[in-house]
């Protein structure tokens, strides 16, 4: 089964090993992708263009199509229907079958397209009825159903990619039940997905996402955890954690006083669109053993927003993210609140790329004020803004060109950092930093140990004294070995550290998700195996530059 050319194929062989091209009428373009036993021989289905495009020039969007075969050796389309009732209107650059099971009642099919993935089911093979999936199921993107088998009248479908939990959908007398049930191998419980760490005026304050798959996709769900540390080694865990059920913490800060802000979202597997909007999250504690949630302004915005950056100068606070007003629409968000006031949301932030193409992702302090970090349609955008009430965009190639990829920012010594990576001149990606005055102008570090072999990048900072550290990956793919950094002078240069890789097993791109400095340790928080993970670095056991005498913590 398949193509040659742009014309649905087939083959047969009666040996297995000698294969003969099958007769296909029908004519057009099209592709055959399964094929089953039938009452009648044989039945098979894919996607072809209609016999009537050519009336609508250009129209050569495809359609999901069977075809029949009495022996296997020739083929002709017969005029099956196949509707679309439970997505209408998604398919806008066509659609077709991928998979085919045949069960006792008759035949399931799935496909579909990338935004509108379908299910089919048939008794005679000639008219389709959409299944009405739940939407739960719809939502999980890796959900792709393509995978199928078929029991009597029972059908499985499933995905070719792997998710975790593994997520499977049963049709037993004919109803569509989730059959996404842990094994005895693997008992259920919650998948870590990101973690981070702050620096507090006591230890370190871990947080992690948990992602609780529970016995069916309708109870999926998720939840905030904290723990706390006075060395980095020995972890607590926060009883007053419990306030952040169902929800993620995507950034927090503390002060010098102990005091603490975290922002975040509410997990959904649902599409913004089918459930209502996912609201923005935030809280705060005085200690961080006690937190309030402090989210209400949030709770009155028509679309779903979610904040995943936040930073602290004196008693004023920004937390950014962006506000989604459809898969391909979004605008970077910013809000401020001074002390124990009411968070408010600056209004007319200018756009550098245009309305609905940027998001903002972190944002930053230091004595030259305050700048933003986010994405456009092509490039990253930089914001500043002196006391973030008024922002502009920052107009500097240094910073935000084609090709750079910048992470995170933060406050140092006099002036502000960002790293990230860079694409060089040999078109490899080297790890970034830029240093700012004013965070209006930047200058890129030229320190060759941001160089290498491999592509290098740095994803998290933190800093301490004169010290600056740097955590990020090399290469390319799934598994990349970590990569630490050094700088005695706020950014400017850097030293890269050896790394022992056997400490970080199993590693994943989202492995290392934190850095935190403290007492002369850097503490690395990070995911492993689905489940929360830290690490600790003495600053001594790392090389250094020769340092200017700057105090470089924010």
């Amino acid at each position: 089964m398949g193509a040659e050319g742009a014309a649905p194929a087939a083959w047969w062989s009666g040996d297995g090993a000698v294969w003969n091209r099958a007769g296909v009428t029908g004519g057009g373009r099209g592709r055959i992708a399964a094929a089953v036993v039938a009452p009648e021989g044989l039945l098979a289905a894919g996607s072809a263009t209609p016999p009537d495009a050519a009336s609508t020039p250009g129209d050569l969007r495809p359609v999901p199509s069977v075809w029949r075969s009495a022996d296997g050796q020739s083929w002709e389309p017969v005029p099956a229907r196949f509707d679309s009732g439970s997505q209408p209107g998604r398919d806008n650059r066509g659609s077709e079958v991928k998979v085919l099971v045949r069960a006792d009642d008759g035949y399931v099919a799935t496909g579909g397209a990338a935004q509108a993935r379908r299910a089919w089911s048939s008794s005679d093979g000639l008219t389709w009825t959409e299944v009405e999936l739940p939407a739960a199921a719809r939502a999980i993107t890796r959900l792709d159903l393509a995978v199928a088998a078929a029991s009597g009248s029972d059908v499985l479908l499933g995905s070719s990619v792997e998710i975790f939990p593994p997520r499977f959908l049963l049709r037993r007398q004919g109803r569509w039940l989730d059959a996404s049930v842990a094994t005895p191998l693997s008992p259920p419980r919650p998948v870590a997905v990101e973690s981070g760490v702050v620096a507090t005026d006591d230890g370190f304050l871990l947080w992690a996402n948990l992602f609780d798959a529970g016995p069916g996709l309708a109870e999926e769900g998720g939840r905030a955890r904290l723990w706390r540390s006075s060395d980095g080694q020995r972890w607590q865990p926060v009883e007053g954690s419990t306030t952040f059920d169902l929800a993620f913490v995507l950034s927090m800060v503390a002060d010098a006083n102990g005091g603490l802000v975290a922002v975040g979202t509410e997990p959904s597997v649902a599409p913004v669109t089918s459930q209502g909007p996912t609201h923005a999250r935030t809280w705060v504690s005085s200690e961080g053993e006690s937190w309030l949630p402090d989210d209400a302004p949030f709770r009155d915005e028509p679309f779903a927003q979610s904040l995943t950056g936040v930073a602290r100068r004196g008693e004023r606070v920004v937390a950014v993210g962006s506000l989604t007003r459809s898969v391909i629409n979004f605008d970077a968000v910013f809000w401020v609140r001074d002390g124990s006031g009411p968070w408010r949301r600056i209004q007319g932030v200018p756009s550098s790329e245009g309305e609905g193409s940027e998001g903002a992702a972190r944002v930053c302090a230091g004595r030259p004020g305050w700048v933003a970090l986010g994405t456009g349609a092509d490039t990253p955008v930089a914001w500043s803004s002196a006391d973030a009430e008024l922002w502009e965009p920052v107009d500097d190639d240094s910073l935000a060109a084609a090709g750079e990829d910048i992470r995170t920012c933060l406050g140092v010594g006099g002036g502000l950092l960002a790293v990230g990576s860079a694409r060089n001149p040999g078109g490899r990606r080297s790890a970034a930093a830029w240093t700012s005055t004013d965070g209006r102008s930047w200058t890129a570090s030229a320190s060759p140990a941001l160089a290498g072999d491999a592509d290098l990048r740095i994803d998290h900072v933190a800093a301490e004294g004169n010290d600056v550290v740097g955590v990020g990956v090399e290469g390319r793919g799934g598994n990349r070995p970590i990569a630490l950094w050094r700088s005695a002078d706020c950014g400017g240069s850097w030293e890269r550290a050896p790394v022992d890789q056997a400490l970080f097993p199993f590693f994943r791109e989202r492995a290392v998700t934190g850095v935190a400095v403290r007492d002369g340790v850097a503490v690395l928080s990070g995911v492993l195996d689905g489940q929360v993970a830290v690490w600790t670095v003495p600053l001594a056991d790392l090389p250094r530059t020769d340092g200017d005498g700057r105090n470089c913590r924010p």
